[in-house]
């Protein structure tokens, strides 16, 4: 599917619209992991290794695929910090279907996400606020994200020559170097 619809974000938080609270977390983390594998497959040579580690066959994780992307300054620190409680959060969703937004645990985890500050928050119930914070938290970032990586500039790698194989004559030590030239 070509980036375009994959990362068509007005589709996507359409599509939201009509899921539960728990499936929307689910989801928004889904769309957030593939935003960023994406970009960090921008980064890199276009090379099956690239693909392996972070295509979609992947099995790296959203908590990991943020780490990667910061290292390279796809993201930012508070961002990879908000990341990796959203993706706990989602974690807990995911892997057990008696967690909801009631959890006290779920709520610790999005309370300390000050990443998003809910205004009139003191006036909302314990699992309201809690669904909030992370839903917008993850509407927003997918936003923030697809306008983000779409004025990014692809991979600085521009190929080069690199050795496929060295003959050695053993009686004299002279090596000939086969090379390939990487687009």
């Amino acid at each position: 599917m070509p980036n375009e619809q994959r990362h068509d974000v007005q589709g996507f938080l359409t599509r939201l619209n009509g899921e539960s609270p728990r499936s929307r977390i689910v989801l928004e983390a889904g769309f957030l992991e593939e935003l960023l594998r994406s970009a960090i497959i921008r980064r890199l040579a276009d090379n099956r290794t690239s693909r392996e580690l972070f295509g979609e066959e992947s099995s790296i994780g959203l908590s990991v695929i943020s780490k990667y992307a910061h290292a390279l300054g796809l993201i930012g620190q508070c961002e990879l910090d908000a990341i990796k409680k959203f993706a706990k959060a989602r974690n807990m969703i995911a892997h057990s279907w008696s967690v909801d937004f009631t959890d006290a645990k779920l709520q610790k985890i999005a309370a300390s996400m000050q990443f998003i500050v809910l205004k009139g928050e003191g006036q909302m119930q314990d699992h309201q606020r809690c669904f909030a914070r992370l839903d917008y938290f993850g509407v927003y970032l997918s936003e923030e994200l697809v306008n983000r990586f779409s004025k990014m500039p692809g991979s600085i790698f521009n190929g080069g020559e690199f050795a496929r194989g060295v003959v050695v004559d053993v009686t004299s030590g002279k090596r000939e170097i086969k090379a390939e030239r990487m687009p």
